[in-house]
């Protein structure tokens, strides 16, 4: 009889390693947690009367919140890249003249990279070479010619 004894003890000791037993954890009485749960809903309600929430965004604030959230909100990161990469100096400059020093005087010449904002670069053509003092002489006159191809003589 004392092996079924034996037996019988260790099964409903524990489900863990044999010999092991489980310590009873220390729990408060029952009265002792609904004075504190009571305590702290008591303090819970208090506090969101003295706190007055604001009523809640409806009508014309609540879409104009949202036009903003999709339009302005994103125009901004847009702008804070693109300014962000200019100061950093990434890219190409999109201008159709650059300046350049040219015999110790300032002047424009052609930008190479110009068609690059249109095109890829290995399609893209390069207008004919020029430098042009930028400094216009009182007799001069400059006179631009801007188009298509055919403002360049193309096609042949």
């Amino acid at each position: 009889m004392s092996a079924k004894r034996g037996t019988k003890n260790k099964k409903t000791l524990s489900n863990s390693k044999r010999g092991t037993r489980r310590r009873k954890t220390r729990a408060h009485p029952p009265k002792y947690k609904r004075a504190i749960s009571t305590i702290f809903s008591r303090k819970r309600i208090k506090e969101d009367k003295k706190r007055k929430l604001p009523p809640p965004i409806t009508g014309w604030r609540l879409w104009l919140f949202r036009v903003i959230a999709v339009t302005v909100i994103p125009a901004l990161l847009f702008l804070l890249l693109e300014i962000t990469l200019r100061i950093v100096g990434f890219g190409f400059p999109t201008a159709t003249t650059i300046k350049c020093k040219v015999n110790d005087k300032a002047s424009y010449r052609s930008n190479p990279k110009f068609a690059w904002r249109f095109f890829h670069p290995n399609v893209a053509r390069t207008a004919n070479p020029f430098v042009f003092p930028a400094d216009k002489p009182n007799d001069a006159y400059r006179i631009f010619v801007l188009g298509a191809s055919a403002a360049a003589g193309m096609p042949d």
